[in-house]
């Protein structure tokens, strides 16, 4: 896939290039930066790179001929372990701490090639599907991973690629061509991405067959939320809820930590049913995205006045809603994108709730 992938680069025109790669494979603070240096120079993209000691990266993005980003492609795959290059005397002393994990071998070749950017920090990227990332494998990670760690998944990268599509309607263009065969290939696969549309939401609300594995669209926020932020999110505690009868589609992850605490984030439609009942009266008639904060083993039951303004308790106050517009959608906006800035958006009003379900007061029986 990462050969189509460094085709669809390579024939892209240069707009379109730092677009998709600024969207795809950086994260947000370096955009700018990577724009600057890119700025005049020709961009091109290389699959399977060999590199020293016989290995390969799967795709390296060079702006003006200097190495800039390194990619690691993994679907479910394990992450290997390589090992350093050791002077004769110490041969014989080997430990595990002479091995060092894949990402961080990429990320290190980059920082020490001689011909990147002086300005440029490097980016190693993961590029995946159901493999996860190491747990310090974010920004702040430069000293284990040599390069500045950033994570995307297959799914919001054919989402980006499939907005490029539509947006840029070249019948004739190369680029364009690869694009969609790329787009085709990861739907086959089912690692396509998985969008909410306003048609798609409307058939929820009236209780339609549903159009679209919510499921897929879930996990791909889990994905990027736990990357954000990998110190309070738990990965491997997830799940969804597809069923429209409850009003609502939505997923959910747990946070780190002993205590059953859990973000959710989704949709709900009127007539309201289940635990959201109780919100009618309190939010609009229509439907809107929500983020939530919730436990499985304790409700707020002090301290209520801490609680954030228009976040609402429902179930006795073992789960705090909050209605996030869906007008305060942007413009080619994917539906998990705009899910991610609205837990983002109210990032402290989430801490607060998390403090207050973790304070000492009544547990379940």
């Amino acid at each position: 896939m990462t050969e189509v992938l460094s085709e669809l680069i390579s024939r892209a025109p240069h707009s379109i290039q730092t677009e998709l790669i600024c969207e795809a494979f950086l994260p947000q603070f370096l955009r700018s930066n990577f724009r600057e240096i890119t700025r005049g120079q020709t961009i091109n993209a290389r699959s399977q790179m060999s590199i020293e000691q016989g290995r390969s990266i799967d795709l390296v993005i060079f702006s003006g001929g200097k190495p800039v980003i390194a990619v690691e492609s993994k679907v479910g795959a394990a992450f290997q372990y390589h090992r350093r290059r050791l002077v004769p005397s110490t041969e014989l002393n080997e430990t595990d701490a002479q091995y060092d994990h894949q990402l961080a071998t990429y990320g290190q070749w980059l920082a020490g090639s001689a011909t990147k950017p002086d300005s440029w920090p490097g980016v190693i990227t993961l590029l995946t599907h159901r493999s996860l990332a190491p747990p310090n494998f974010a920004p702040g990670g430069e000293p284990t991973f040599g390069s500045v760690p950033h994570q995307s998944s297959w799914r919001s990268l054919a989402g980006r690629i499939g907005s490029l599509i539509r947006r840029y309607d070249e019948s004739d263009a190369g680029w364009r061509f690869v694009a969609i065969e790329l787009c085709k290939f990861l739907e086959d696969k089912n690692m396509a991405a998985t969008d909410l549309s306003s048609t798609d939401i409307s058939a929820l609300n009236l209780s339609m067959e549903r159009l679209r594995d919510t499921a897929s669209m879930f996990a791909e926020v889990s994905s990027e939320l736990v990357h954000r932020l990998p110190t309070e999110l738990n990965g491997r505690r997830k799940g969804s809820d597809n069923d429209a009868v409850s009003s609502r589609v939505w997923g959910w992850t747990f946070f780190q930590g002993t205590t059953e605490v859990y973000l959710g984030y989704g949709l709900y439609f009127p007539p309201l049913f289940d635990h959201f009942r109780e919100l009618d009266g309190k939010v609009g008639p229509h439907e809107q995205a929500f983020i939530a904060v919730g436990s499985d083993a304790r409700a707020i039951t002090a301290s209520l006045d801490r609680v954030p303004s228009n976040w609402f308790g429902v179930a006795e106050n073992w789960l705090f809603v909050r209605p996030v517009p869906l007008s305060q959608r942007l413009e080619g906006e994917r539906f998990p994108e705009f899910l991610v800035r609205s837990v983002h958006q109210y990032i402290d009003d989430i801490r607060t709730l998390v403090t207050l379900f973790r304070e000492p007061g009544p547990a379940s029986a």
